[in-house]
């Protein structure tokens, strides 16, 4: 369904995101540019023509928020292991 390949595209954006985490230190400030580089195409996009959100960094440049799409909700949604 759409809404397993779209939770499928975020994992892949998800791995991506800690990939550039562990390589620069500190989360993607501009996470559509900055990885592009991790892409072998491009940043895959919603099947449901949703779009996808990541929170910005706090402040203090820890942690990045969850990623969202704005037709499927969130990664991780209630009651599903985060694990």
């Amino acid at each position: 369904t759409r809404r397993v390949a779209c939770k499928k595209n975020m994992a892949n954006i998800n791995y991506r995101i800690d990939i550039y985490n562990i390589e620069h230190d500190s989360p993607p400030m501009d996470w559509k540019n900055d990885l592009k580089i991790y892409f072998a195409h491009e940043i895959p996009d919603c099947p449901g023509s949703g779009t996808y959100v990541v929170e910005r960094p706090s402040p203090d440049g820890t942690g990045i928020g969850e990623i969202s799409c704005t037709y499927h909700g969130f990664y991780y949604d209630e009651g599903e292991d985060r694990e």
